[in-house]
Parts: structure tokens; C-alpha cells; sequence
């Protein structure tokens, strides 16, 4: 079969005769393939690292292959380096491509020749036709989706076509609805100004006033957090946390962190709210004013130890210490008195109590990291007179034992109290 394949197939890419013609865009690919030194005789893989920061002709090709990836063209994809739109790999000086060519990258940019004569001229077109497009599919009030075409249109190249954008950004952060919304945009704002070098946007003079305007847009929106549907919750916790960082390192005296800081602490004011969400968010918001220094220790404490007491939901009743741990975690191994707090308060619990309320503590400690959690376990067993829990995790029992034994336990403690030796347990554990 090896041989058949061999004969049978080629890696060589044939040539129309020149009397044919090519489409203009597929005349345009191949010039600028050209200029970039990309190998398209052929159809192997080949890979490209591009040192996007430092060389402008790296730069070039890298317009040019994201040019490319946003008409759909299959030809090239990114393997690894920055994402200026996700945010993420931002640590990389070098993006690394993977291209080939084929039939079918012919076939994309004969599409594509819908949207213009170059592959420039298309992806112009094409980013039109999006920004367009954003009404029809209910995103038309969504900032965070405009900011993320002026990236696309950075990375491409289309500076001197971003005028539509800018003012579409503008309208779209006033008419934001959310505060993830609102507090996301401000971020991406804050990246691109960020790496206006790689991105060549210094001439994106708007920036800094676009992203002083999603954040006072986030200022005003921060008293909605008090009624957080809950499938919000998670989105909401990231973006407070962010709003720290957001503060920190945006261009000084951009932001007035005071507008945040009044309308985070309002939030803790409001009047008593029933539905679990908001004891969630009042936590994560009391996290950030305690690590902004504008709530002591003291306040925290009792904040804590409060949502934990008095309260029958266990949802609500752990909430308050999920938002801590989301942002401002090191409470958990810095503040011995109030672990000494928690650990009296669970110590009160009965089985049942404590049954219900462990899905939420897991999920609310899940933050921590190992090293981290150790801590908080040597921390733990001090109170109780030991150096270590000992051994935690039992791989030897499966869970369907563990529930089995639970059950039996539940029945045994049920007996007892009818007995009314119930006391016997409490001793043994004295």
C-alpha cells in the first residue's frame, strides 16, 4: 500500500497556463506569499516563527496569514504565540505558524474575491460586513464584541480603517448592559493599549478615553451585582477580581478608583437580599476592599462569621466565603483567628448540616492552590493539637464504599440518639 500511495500521489502543485489568468486575489496571495518568503510550491506542511515585536517584515507576514485565517482561508494556522484578542499567551515574543498550500487555499480565496481584489482589500470589506452584521445577531449593544473587531483589525493590519470601529466602541459602551460586559471591554482596551508596539496602534489616539469610559460604564453597573442571576456568578467573580488589576495598570490618573471603590462598598449596604447569589458577590467584593486596605480585619471577621451563622441555606451559608476566597484568597493561611472561627462554627454542625453545605465549600476552597491548601491543613490540625490531618486522600476506597459507610454512620448516630447516648459520640471525639 505504501508503494501504491507513493506512485499514486505527489506533493507537486501544478500551474495554469498563463493565457488562463488567475482571479486578482489569488495573483494578490501569491505576491505577497512571495514577499513574505512562503514556500507554496508545493503541499507540505512547512512551519514559520515570526519575532513580531522586533523585525517589521515579520510583522507583515503576520497581517498578512491572520488576514487570511479571518476570510477563512485555509492556508495557515497559529500554533502558538500572543493572542491580543483572548489574552492569553501574552508571555510570547513569537508567533509560530503552521501553512501549507492546497486546492482548496486556491478555492477560499476565489470565495473570498467576493469581498475584494486583494487579500487587504477583502479582509477591509469582510470586517465591514461583520461590524454590519452585529445588529442582526443581537449583539448590536455588546462592547465587548467591537472591541474585539479592533483587535482582529489591529492584527490585520487595518489601522487606517478603524474610524467605523472607534465610533461604534463609543456608542456601544454607553448602551453596555453588564458589567462582565462593561469591565471585559475595559480590559481588552487596557491589552491594546498595552501592546500598541506589536500591534503598531499608536495611532489610536482613542484608546485611553475608550477605556476610561467602559470603566466609569462598570462603576455605574457595580449596584446591579446586588440581584446577579446566578448562571452570572463565576463570569462576575473574574471580573471583580480584574478590576483590581484593571486599577493598577491603566495609565496613571486615567481611572478614578474611588468611583469603584464607593460603588463596590454600596453593594454591602444594600438591604438584606434573600436569593444566594448576592451573598457570593457581597463576599468577593469585601475580599476587595479588605486587599485594598479600605475594610480591617475586623470588619472581614465578622462579615464571615455572620454569613455562616443563623443562615439554613447552605448555598447562602458558604457564599459569602466562596466571593472571599475568589479574591483574597491568603485570608484563608494569614488570619488565624478567623480559621479558629470557622473551625468552632463547622465543629457545630451536625452531619446533615455539614453534608449539605460540602459542595459549596469544596467549590467555594476550590481556588486554592495544593501548596496552598496545605497550609490551611497544617493550620487546622494545629488547632486540634496535631502537626499534620495525616493522610487525606484514600485511593484504596471507592465511592460507592464511602457512601455505603456514610449511610451505615447516619444510621448509627440515629440509634444512639434514640438511646440517648448521643453524648457518647460527642465524648469519644473530646
Amino acid at each position: 500500500m505504501g508503494i501504491v500511495a507513493h506512485v499514486l500521489s505527489g506533493k507537486e502543485i501544478g500551474n495554469v497556463p498563463a493565457g488562463a489568468g488567475v482571479p486578482p486575489i489569488v495573483a494578490s496571495f501569491r505576491r505577497e506569499a512571495e514577499r513574505s518568503r512562503l514556500d507554496i510550491q508545493d503541499s507540505l506542511k512547512r512551519r514559520v516563527t515570526l519575532e513580531i515585536y522586533r523585525k517589521p517584515q515579520h510583522r507583515r507576514t503576520s497581517r498578512f496569514l491572520h488576514s487570511l485565517s479571518f476570510l477563512r482561508v485555509p492556508f495557515a494556522a497559529l500554533a502558538a504565540g500572543p493572542d491580543f484578542v483572548r489574552g492569553t499567551g501574552l508571555e510570547r515574543i513569537h508567533e509560530h505558524w503552521q501553512y501549507s498550500w492546497s486546492p482548496m487555499t486556491e478555492g477560499g480565496l476565489v470565495e473570498a474575491a467576493v469581498y475584494g481584489a486583494t487579500v487587504e482589500e477583502a479582509a477591509v470589506n469582510r470586517l465591514r460586513e461583520a461590524i454590519a452584521r452585529l445588529d442582526e445577531e443581537g449583539k448590536g449593544r455588546s462592547a465587548i464584541v467591537a472591541v474585539s473587531m479592533l483587535l482582529h483589525a489591529c492584527r490585520m493590519g487595518l489601522h487606517r480603517h478603524t474610524s467605523d470601529l472607534l465610533a461604534l466602541i463609543t456608542s456601544r459602551i454607553g448602551e453596555e448592559p453588564s458589567f462582565v460586559g462593561a469591565v471585559n471591554a475595559a480590559n481588552q482596551l487596557l491589552l491594546l493599549w498595552q501592546s500598541r508596539e506589536p500591534l503598531e496602534a499608536h495611532s489610536l489616539v482613542e484608546v485611553p478615553q475608550l477605556l476610561q469610559a467602559a470603566y466609569l460604564r462598570a462603576c455605574y453597573l457595580v449596584q446591579a451585582l446586588a440581584q446577579c442571576p446566578e448562571d452570572e456568578v463565576p463570569a462576575t467573580l473574574n471580573c471583580l477580581a480584574s478590576v483590581r488589576e484593571l486599577l493598577t495598570s491603566a495609565p496613571d490618573g486615567l481611572l478614578d478608583a474611588d468611583l469603584f471603590w464607593d460603588a463596590a462598598t454600596g453593594i454591602l449596604t444594600s438591604p438584606n437580599q434573600p436569593h444566594p447569589p448576592y451573598s457570593t458577590i457581597a463576599g468577593a467584593v469585601a475580599g476587595l476592599l479588605h486587599t485594598a486596605g479600605r475594610m480591617n480585619q475586623a470588619e472581614l471577621d465578622s462579615l464571615v462569621v455572620g454569613s455562616l451563622v443563623g443562615i439554613s441555606d447552605s448555598q447562602r451559608r458558604v457564599g459569602f466565603l466562596r466571593g472571599l476566597m475568589k479574591t483574597c484568597r491568603e485570608t484563608a493561611w494569614q488570619n488565624r483567628p478567623l480559621i479558629q472561627s470557622l473551625d468552632a462554627i463547622l465543629c457545630e454542625w451536625n452531619e446533615t448540616e455539614f453534608i449539605e453545605a460540602l459542595p459549596s465549600l469544596r467549590l467555594a476552597l476550590a481556588v486554592l492552590t495544593p501548596r496552598e491548601t496545605d497550609r490551611v491543613a497544617l493550620l487546622v490540625a494545629g488547632l486540634h493539637g496535631e502537626q499534620s490531618l495525616g493522610e487525606i486522600v484514600h485511593q484504596e476506597i471507592t465511592e460507592r464504599e464511602f457512601d455505603r459507610n456514610r449511610r451505615i454512620t447516619a444510621l448509627v448516630l440515629d440509634s444512639l440518639q434514640v438511646d440517648g447516648l448521643g453524648h457518647w459520640v460527642q465524648e469519644a471525639f473530646e
